[in-house]
C-alpha cells in the first residue's frame, strides 16, 4: 500500500487497526495451559501428537546423546559459518555484561548485587523454517550472563529434529533439548512435567501461540518479551540503490504471512521504484507462497521532512535500515528501534546472522519500551542496604516523617523502637 502520512495520528490508527487480537487462539493456549498443569505429561504428550505428528513418552521426548551426534554431519562449511557466528555473538554479549555495584555514602554501603537466574528455558521456532540461529541468539547472552542450566525447546516434527538445530545446541554446550513446541512447551517449562524440569525465566522468539503462551505464565515465570512477526522499516532517498532496499525487504518478508515492511521517504518516485523491483523478486523467489501474502503488510510512506523523524519512532520498527546518502545524520535522531542498521552494506540479514547484536527484538512498536535480547534479560537485581548506626540515626527520622504521612504507623513505630534505644543507651550493635 502506498500512502501519504501528513499527521502522525494517521500512522497510529494504522498501526492499531493491524495489531490483530485473535481471541480464539488465545484461549486454545488457555486450555492446553491448564491441562498441562493439571495432566502435566499426559496432556504435553497429547499436544505434541497432534501439532507435531509425533507421538512422544518419557525416553523420547528428550532428546538422546546418540540423535545429538546427527549435528556432526552438517556440511563443513555451515559449521564454520555458525560457529564464526557464536564468536562474535559472544564477543558483543561480553561487552553488555553488567557486574554488581556498590558505593559508600557517610555510615551507608547502598548498591546492586546482580546475579543470573538459576535455570533458564530457551525456545527456537521449527516449523516453517529451521533457526540454528535463534539457539545461538538465545543461548550465548544465558551462558555469558552465567546461567547454570539452560534446556532447549523445539518443535520436532515427525519426532526428529534439524541437524543443523542439534549442531547450534552441541556449540553452546546445550545437552538437555526437548522435542516439543507452541504453547504447550512454554506451559511444560513454566510449570513442570515429570518428564520436563521447570525453568525460572523461558526466553526466544515463535508463532501466536508461543507468544500468547508467554504472556499467560508471566508472573509465575520470567519471559524475555512478546516478540510478533519479523518486521523492517527502511529510510530511504533518491541516492538509495532501490535494489539493495528491495532485496532487504523481501528478506523479512519471507519469514512469514504476517511479516511486515515499512518503506519511509520524501521521494515518492523512490517508493515506486522500490515498490516494482519486489513485485518483481516476489515472483521469484523459493518461498513465492509467503511472499505473496506477506507482500500486502508493505506499506510505502510519503511523507515531508516535518514528519520524517516522528513517524519512524512512531512506527517503532524491529529492524530500521536507513540507506541514505547521509545515514550518520539521521540514526542518532531515532529513539524507538530494535536494532539501527546505518548505511548500504549494513542489512539487517547481518543482523539476523552474524553482526553480533541480538536478532530477538521487540516487535509492534514495542521498542517504544523494550529492549534486545541480551545478558540482562537472564540476570537479575538485588538492592543492597547497610547503615551504621550513625547513619541510621541521622536519616531515620526523615522516613518516619514520610510514614506519619502515608498513615503507616507500624512503619514509624519500627524505626522510633531503635531511635529510642540509641538515645536510652541501650541498643544493640
Amino acid at each position: 500500500m502506498r500512502l501519504r502520512i501528513e499527521r502522525e495520528e494517521e500512522l497510529k490508527d494504522l498501526l492499531l487497526f493491524s495489531r490483530k487480537k485473535d481471541e480464539g487462539i488465545r484461549e486454545s493456549v488457555r486450555k492446553i495451559i491448564s491441562e498441562i498443569k493439571e495432566r502435566r505429561d499426559e496432556a504435553l504428550f497429547y499436544y505434541t501428537e497432534k501439532f507435531d505428528n509425533f507421538k512422544p513418552d518419557k525416553e523420547s521426548i528428550r532428546v538422546t546423546e546418540e540423535e545429538m551426534l546427527q549435528g556432526e554431519a552438517i556440511e563443513e562449511e555451515v559449521k564454520e559459518a555458525l560457529e564464526v557466528a557464536y564468536r562474535r555473538i559472544e564477543k558483543f554479549c561480553r561487552k553488555q555484561l553488567q557486574e554488581s555495584w556498590f558505593y559508600t555514602e557517610e555510615g551507608m554501603i547502598l548498591g546492586e548485587n546482580i546475579t543470573p537466574v538459576e535455570r533458564a528455558g530457551i525456545y527456537a521456532p521449527g516449523g516453517k523454517a529451521t533457526y540454528p540461529s535463534t539457539v545461538l541468539m538465545t543461548a550465548i547472552p544465558a551462558i555469558v550472563a552465567g546461567v547454570k542450566e539452560i534446556a532447549l525447546a523445539t518443535p520436532a516434527c515427525n519426532g526428529k529434529i534439524s541437524p543443523y538445530i542439534l549442531f547450534a545446541a552441541s556449540l553452546c554446550h546445550i545437552t538437555e533439548i526437548y522435542k516439543m513446541g507452541g504453547a504447550q512447551a512454554v506451559a511444560a517449562f513454566a510449570y513442570g512435567t515429570e518428564s520436563v524440569k521447570k525453568v525460572d525465566l523461558i526466553a526466544g522468539p515463535g508463532n501466536v501461540y508461543v507468544n500468547y503462551a508467554k504472556k499467560e505464565v508471566f508472573g509465575d515465570v520470567g519471559i524475555d518479551g512478546l516478540a510478533g512477526p519479523s518486521e523492517v522499516l527502511v529510510v530511504v532517498d533518491e541516492t538509495t540503490p532501490a535494489r539493495y532496499a528491495a532485496r532487504d525487504i523481501v528478506a523479512q518478508l519471507e519469514h512469514e504471512e504476517n511479516a511486515k515492511a515499512f518503506v519511509v521517504s520524501l521521494d515518492e518516485k523512490k517508493l515506486r521504484e522500490i515498490e516494482g523491483i519486489i513485485q518483481e523478486l516476489v515472483k521469484r523467489e523459493k518461498r513465492r507462497d509467503i511472499l505473496e501474502k506477506s507482500f500486502k503488510n508493505v506499506l510505502f510512506v510519503h511523507t515531508d521532512e516535518e514528519n520524517f523523524k516522528s513517524i519512524i519512532d512512531t512506527i517503532a520498527c524491529e529492524h530500521v535500515e536507513i540507506m541514505t546518502e547521509e545515514p550518520f545524520s539521521i540514526y542518532p535522531q531515532i529513539k524507538n528501534a530494535g536494532a539501527i542498521f546505518i548505511g548500504n552494506w549494513s542489512p539487517a540479514v547481518l543482523g539476523d546472522y552474524i553482526a553480533g547484536p541480538n536478532h530477538t527484538l521487540p516487535t509492534q512498536t514495542c521498542a517504544r519500551f523494550l529492549s534486545p535480547l541480551s545478558p540482562q534479560t537472564f540476570m537479575k537485581k538485588s538492592s543492597v542496604i547497610y547503615f551504621t548506626k550513625q547513619a541510621f540515626k541521622g536519616k531515620a527520622p526523615f522516613a518516619m516523617r514520610i510514614a506519619e504521612v502515608e498513615g503507616l504507623f507500624a512503619h514509624k513505630n519500627a524505626l522510633q523502637e531503635r531511635i529510642d534505644d540509641i538515645e536510652k543507651g541501650t541498643s544493640q550493635r
